[in-house]
């Protein structure tokens, strides 16, 4: 009887491919899907008397995943009666789309370099590991993984969540003592802030002296977050996989 050809280390199975495909066609959708809007950065700004001011500001994450081409608009339209800021500033932005009222985004370059490094370091390893798993059944031997299915897939749950405690953003307004706005700032990270963004501000342009835009990296922060989810996937693998190998060993 012949023996079924070796196949060679670049060559995967159907199966594995068909995942890779699929996985492939999301992280091309997360890439360029449409700006949204992020709903706690809008801010309406109704006629007060005496004051010609007026309209809607907000930030948005524009396309790209997980690092967002983010940027910031304004618009002297104001929501109709009863409609809901937040999709009255989507539906601004979908109509404006890459024109006038849309300031600048910023960190395109660097977003595109590291969203398609990121990409193919993902599907890299999800090949490895699907390939990997495939052969294994294949040859009839189990899978020299030291942890049980089950603690795999919580793993891969807080894992998830982690990433996206990381990877939101959350808006932190300041006032002026007279209660003005004077700038926002888009924070990063968990559970401290690893990156801090000033994006274009309410109520403000390129010509005003209000305009701030800036962003950075915190090295103590990114170092606590790092170490944070560590210890926090320790303290939830090491448990869980103690559990399941005792209720195994009870079994008779």
């Amino acid at each position: 009887m012949l023996e079924p050809r070796k196949r060679r280390w670049f060559q995967i199975h159907l199966s594995a491919a068909i995942v890779l495909m699929l996985a492939a066609s999301l992280l091309l959708y997360v890439n360029i899907r449409p700006p949204r809007v992020i709903p706690e950065t809008v801010l309406v700004y109704r006629p007060q008397p005496g004051s010609p001011s007026h309209g809607m500001t907000a930030q948005f994450l524009g396309s790209g995943w997980p690092f967002h081409n983010d940027g910031g608009f304004a618009t002297p339209a104001l929501p109709e009666d009863g409609e809901d800021p937040v999709a009255a500033c989507q539906k601004e932005l979908d109509r404006v789309g890459q024109g006038r009222p849309v300031w600048e985004r910023y960190n395109d370059s660097e977003a595109v370099v590291l969203n398609a490094l990121f990409g193919f370091a993902l599907l890299a390893a999800m090949g490895v590991l699907l390939e990997y798993l495939v052969r294994c059944r294949e040859a009839g031997e189990r899978p020299r993984i030291p942890l049980r299915p089950a603690t795999g897939l919580i793993l891969l749950a807080v894992t998830g969540m982690l990433a996206w405690a990381n990877l939101r953003s959350e808006a932190e307004i300041f006032y002026q003592p007279n209660g003005a706005l004077e700038s926002q700032c888009l924070n990063y990270g968990w559970p401290v802030t690893a990156f801090a963004k000033f994006p274009p501000q309410a109520g403000a342009g390129p010509g005003s002296t209000s305009f701030v835009v800036g962003a950075g990296w915190h090295r103590p922060g990114i170092l606590i977050d790092f170490f944070a989810g560590i210890a926090v996937l320790g303290l939830t693998g090491v448990p869980t996989e103690y559990i399941l190998r005792r209720r195994e060993a009870r079994k008779p």
